[in-house]
């Protein structure tokens, strides 16, 4: 392994996380707070926050679930992508593929939803200057993110999601 490698490599994080921007969650709503805080965009903190952020919530969930089940990894690593995605600054369509392989093995199903609204984000290059709808991506995440509040807090205390540490027989 050469220097260069890790060079280029760090080039390349620099640029996803404090340049890129599209169809992103979490990230928009602070740059719009940083905006009318100090008047520009502030992705070079914001990235490094939520990239920071979201190590961090990934080490606790690594941490949370330091024997993981064969039951559990599907849920421990749907739940990994999901919180790194909402934290992200771009969120292609085609990076939301693995969500949808492991939620095939858990009872959630706000992925699927999310693959089918996130085709929205293409609406950024309807007119020959690229311009995203804001209200297309608030549409697409509001929804997303109801439906993973509405599986994980109300119909899993219900009993009609069951977790997958403890898969339900009867």
């Amino acid at each position: 392994m050469s220097l260069d490698l890790f060079s280029n490599f760090g080039r390349s994080l620099d640029l996803y996380f404090h340049t890129f921007e599209f169809n992103a969650s979490f990230y928009y709503l602070l740059r719009a707070a940083g905006y009318w805080l100090v008047g520009y965009n502030l992705i070079a903190t914001i990235g490094t926050g939520l990239a920071l952020t979201a190590g961090l919530l990934l080490l606790l969930l690594a941490w949370r679930e330091h024997q993981p089940t064969v039951a559990s990894l599907g849920q421990t690593l749907l739940l990994a992508l999901t919180l790194y995605y909402l934290l992200a600054t771009t969120v292609h369509p085609w990076y939301l593929t693995p969500l949808i392989a492991f939620a095939c093995f858990t009872p959630y199903r706000y992925s699927i939803v999310w693959s089918g609204m996130v085709w929205l984000s293409y609406a950024a290059y309807q007119t020959p200057v690229y311009s995203e709808n804001l209200l297309l991506v608030s549409l697409e995440y509001g929804l997303v993110i109801g439906v993973l509040v509405w599986e994980v807090v109300l119909l899993k205390p219900m009993g009609w999601v069951t977790d997958a540490h403890h898969i339900r027989t009867n």
